[in-house]
């Protein structure tokens, strides 16, 4: 068997989730099955003989995903897609907020969120940018789900939204766990209890640095990491006065690789992600696979029941990222609550993913 994988072409220099799901995968479809794998970033490439199947990792990159998928089928492939997706209305939100200024997301702002998404919907009809809900966007996204032979949801929560987003019910699914590499990420003996406060992630209002430093301004003991890619410098910008002002925060603005993230998991109590879109957030996984406890949004924001039904209050603990005081409510009690240092027992291994995955290959060139 072969795969062509497709992804954007700058999967490796702006890592993100589907390009460690796209690696992760990879290696070990190779080293499990034999698979013979092939990496691609061009559309218009897919014309290789003696490929068996095209699979296209997010549709959140609907304009290339879209490409990929069309030239596939008219070379005649099998088509699988890893969409990578959720309902993106709240990060495209608190986005066009910080491009007019407004860094410092408040409670208060969910409320002009309706008006902000029907604008944008009226958007869609006059602009040809692609916009989350604007009919174009809903239009391409139903067209690349009709076209693909088999969908990979990471989460049935993830399949809902699909199908709500599409209208298209019943579609040809198999789920496939986001995946952890447990050979980096190893369950430690015992964490640190010093109060630190991990977030991994890209350094942008998506992901919600900023909320965390206002949330723990006057708890100064509590010390903040930070590690990711900056990827809104004005947003990067209003971090450091706050860490400047409060102080005890630590900043790696850069990818690093995941053998030095482990080491500061390991340093680390609990792990912040009070994001505004993740399905559930790779980061969240590996630290709980090390044995972190965990913050992170609600269930309106990431796949909360299927990954972390078991370990709500006693690994997982919830907030809602609009609110200061949520995020901070649930950094403490995360932080009061015994930790033991034991990770769960894992269902969201690199091998599960990937038998899961394999088995979905199979199903569809029978």
């Amino acid at each position: 068997m072969k795969v062509i994988f497709c992804i954007r072409d700058d999967f490796l220099t702006r890592v993100g989730g589907d390009t460690i799901q796209l690696l992760n995968t990879k290696e070990c479809l190779e080293s499990m099955y034999g698979i013979r794998t092939l990496i691609e970033t061009e559309p218009y490439k897919l014309k290789e003989s003696g490929t068996d199947i095209v699979h296209i990792f997010n549709a959140q990159t609907l304009d290339l995903s879209l490409k990929f998928a069309l030239n596939a089928k008219n070379a005649g492939k099998k088509i699988v897609l890893s969409p990578i997706f959720w309902d993106l209305s709240h990060s495209l939100f608190v986005t066009h907020l910080a491009k007019v200024g407004i860094l410092n997301i408040r409670k208060g702002y969910r409320l002009l969120k309706k008006p902000h998404d029907f604008a944008i919907y009226l958007l869609g009809f006059l602009s040809k940018k692609y916009y989350f809900g604007s009919k174009r966007y809903i239009n391409d996204l139903t067209k690349l789900i009709s076209l693909s032979d088999l969908i990979l949801p990471n989460s049935p929560e993830e399949l809902k939204i699909l199908e709500n987003t599409t209208k298209i019910r019943h579609l040809k699914y198999k789920i496939v766990v986001n995946d952890v590499n447990q050979k980096i990420f190893k369950p430690v003996a015992k964490i640190n209890n010093n109060k630190t406060v991990l977030i991994a992630g890209r350094i942008e209002p998506v992901k919600n640095q900023l909320s965390v430093a206002r949330a723990l301004m006057n708890d100064r003991e509590i010390k903040i990491i930070m590690v990711g890619a900056i990827s809104n410098k004005r947003y990067f910008d209003a971090i450091l006065k706050i860490a400047k002002t409060r102080g005890n925060i630590e900043i790696i603005p850069e990818n690093i690789s995941q053998f030095d993230l482990y080491d500061i998991y390991k340093k680390s109590d609990i792990h912040v992600l009070p994001s505004f879109r993740d399905s559930p957030g790779r980061s969240t996984l590996e630290a709980i696979s090390v044995g972190l406890k965990a913050v992170v949004s609600s269930s309106a924001f990431c796949p909360v029941d299927f990954y972390f039904r078991e370990l709500i209050n006693k690994k997982v603990f919830i907030c809602d990222p609009y609110s200061i005081y949520s995020i901070r409510s649930a950094i403490l009690k995360a932080l009061a609550t015994p930790s033991y240092g034991e990770s769960i027992e894992f269902r969201f291994s690199c091998e599960k993913a990937t038998e899961q995955t394999f088995n979905a290959y199979k199903e569809i060139l029978t």
